[in-house]
């Protein structure tokens, strides 16, 4: 979705996901949306309760610097770029088995990937 996006809050009100994400700093983690063409697909990835208990939004960024992943996001002291970072509005039913933990999103959006590839592939020539 666009980073102008109005997410519903808890609160009642809505903030766009841009401004969300700012409050995201310092709870961004590392972790692998699965394996791609060149290997695991790595990124800093942040969650934030949004509206209701099984809404949240999944905030994405690129890592600083390429290569092997630290453990640690390497720059919640530096302000992301919002035009680099990718947001998802999700929704998890409660009767659903998928728990709404980061693991689990960061798994399903990882999913998401191989189908646009394949649909791409097939308007191709």
């Amino acid at each position: 979705m666009p980073k102008d996006f109005l997410v519903p809050t808890a609160t009642g009100c809505r903030s766009r996901a841009d401004e969300l994400a700012e409050r995201a700093q310092g709870r961004f983690e590392i972790r692998s949306a699965g394996p791609g063409l060149n290997g695991p697909r790595w990124y800093e990835w942040a969650m934030i309760e949004a509206g209701t208990p099984q809404h949240v939004l999944l905030i994405r960024r690129p890592l600083l610097s390429p290569g092997k992943p630290t453990t640690k996001s390497t720059r919640d002291t530096d302000p992301p770029s919002p035009d680099k970072m990718s947001y998802v509005y999700c929704y998890v039913p409660k009767e659903s088995p998928i728990r709404l933990t980061l693991s689990h999103l960061v798994l399903m959006a990882g999913r998401r990937w191989p189908v646009e590839e394949t649909i791409a592939t097939g308007k191709g020539p």
